[in-house]
């Protein structure tokens, strides 16, 4: 078969450009081969669409590659860079720059952000228990990068350093910081809390906070025996002053308002007085509960051996014990029980570790078996102060503290004595002043009367109340 643009002669005729010729002799064989040819063509092309439409091969038959399979494969997307929070309390030994190396940062990274704080916040300050938020920048690879970080000094103090954006930093300084410290404004109101006491007022009064707690039994412990005198079934109640953040989350408590007693049904309450030099608490009569020596100068101890005659533990014999085993843990804190003069503070025989304070020309105290002693000979000290910490040495059987009174330097019962108290009676003027406050308390105690149990707080507390609040 040929095609022609030019007339040419065949042997027959002549035939015209651009027409199909057959020649006679092989047009039948072409003819053929072109019609095996599209029998074929068709054939290959429905087994194409056969194989798309049913992709299941046969029985015994091994798969081919199919549309599907020849498809690019998927690609998963590679994850960023994240943010990391963390809460962290320091504990003992660490510092600001082991903490930052703790949480993946790179000791350049670290050492400079300690530098930098330094501008605002001494980092060797850290102390046990301080909290630190930190927010960290997590790379794909590399050590984690600081971004934010707050260390809470105390309830209203935060230091805080923020990494500055890329664009204020510098070269030589690659970590820069941005480092303030700011003051947290706190939300101050009064609440009340109330316990039940069956086994002991620390074990019971689970909803007071502890700082309130301590100070009350140390404002108690003058007038009242926690060893002897609290039964199951008493009842304790007190008014203190709470402060808050913005969000309503507690921050620290301040002073108690009032505190409450009720032991073998005898009511005992003590107020907070203002006084023009000085602030001291009373009870209803106006007379101050504060003595001049506190009867337990421990917080939570148990009295282990009594004043007077007992087989000592140690000698194997009768032995007059002339104070009180106060038992409590070693490194337990020891207040002054009143106002005095460090005459001895050293090792003394059986005692131990001892400290001895004179309070007048005839009162002494003296504080024995310590494991540390925290003031030196000739220095004042106030009714309350840490002087030394709880022990076993000397001729002792475990921890506690040795208490001793001496009048006129012969020793007597600390927990039988008469001791007089601190303050002169009240004026006129200071009377009704109490009566005033008596009065608010009573009110304020009505409005819980139905409350659970637990802190109530009172949003809008009597004038009385607010003015013996401590002046911000």
């Amino acid at each position: 078969m040929s095609i022609f643009s030019h007339r040419y002669f065949t042997g027959r005729s002549f035939v015209c450009a651009s027409s199909l010729v057959i020649r006679p002799k092989r047009g039948r064989f072409v003819a053929l081969i072109t019609a095996v040819v599209l029998v074929m063509l068709v054939y290959v092309t429905q087994g194409t669409d056969a194989s798309i439409q049913d992709p299941t091969p046969e029985p015994g038959i091994a798969p081919t590659a199919t549309l599907a399979a020849l498809a690019p494969p998927t690609i998963e997307p590679v994850p960023a860079s994240r943010l990391e929070h963390h809460t962290i309390t320091a504990q003992k030994r660490d510092t600001l720059s082991s903490i930052l190396l703790d949480h993946n940062l790179s000791a350049e990274e670290a050492h400079i952000a300690a530098d930098q704080i330094a501008q605002v916040w001494n980092p060797r300050r850290l102390k046990v228990g301080q909290t630190i938020h930190l927010t960290t920048l997590v790379p794909l690879n590399g050590p984690h990068r600081l971004q934010e970080m707050e260390i809470i000094i105390d309830p209203v103090t935060v230091v805080s350093a923020k990494a500055l954006p890329r664009a204020q930093k510098t070269e030589d300084i690659p970590g820069a910081l941005e480092v303030e410290t700011r003051t947290i404004e706190l939300d101050s109101h009064l609440s009340i809390a109330s316990s039940t006491i069956e086994n002991s007022l620390f074990a019971d009064a689970d909803d007071i906070p502890h700082a309130v707690l301590v100070d009350a039994v140390r404002l108690f412990s003058h007038v009242v025996d926690f060893q002897r005198d609290i039964h199951p079934g008493d009842q304790f109640e007190v008014l203190y002053q709470q402060e808050t953040y913005p969000d309503g989350t507690p921050a620290r408590t301040g002073a108690i308002v009032y505190a409450h007693l009720t032991i073998g049904g005898k009511p005992l309450s003590i107020y907070r007085m203002p006084f023009a030099d000085y602030t001291d608490y009373v009870d209803t009569e106006g007379k101050s509960v504060r003595r001049m020596l506190m009867r337990t100068p421990i917080d939570g101890a148990r009295i282990s051996s009594r004043f007077g005659m007992r087989l000592h533990p140690i000698l194997g014999y009768n032995k007059a014990h002339r104070g009180v085993d106060f038992a409590a843990p070693t490194g337990t804190p020891i207040y002054a029980s009143g106002h005095g003069t460090v005459i001895w503070a050293k090792t003394h025989g059986a005692y131990g570790k001892a400290i001895v304070l004179r309070h007048n020309a005839e009162t002494k105290t003296r504080y024995a078996h310590l494991s540390k002693i925290l003031v030196r000979p000739g220095q004042r000290v106030t009714q309350g102060d840490v002087i030394g910490l709880v022990g076993s040495t000397g001729r002792s059987t475990g921890p506690h503290l040795h208490y001793e009174v001496l009048l006129k330097d012969k020793q007597v019962d600390p927990m039988s004595i008469d001791v007089p108290a601190i303050a002169p009676p009240l004026s006129a003027k200071q009377k009704q002043l109490l009566a005033d406050l008596v009065q608010s308390v009573d009110q304020a105690r009505q409005l819980i009367a139905a409350a659970t149990p637990g802190p109530t707080v009172l949003e809008n507390p009597q004038p009385s109340l607010a003015s013996v609040l401590p002046a911000d």
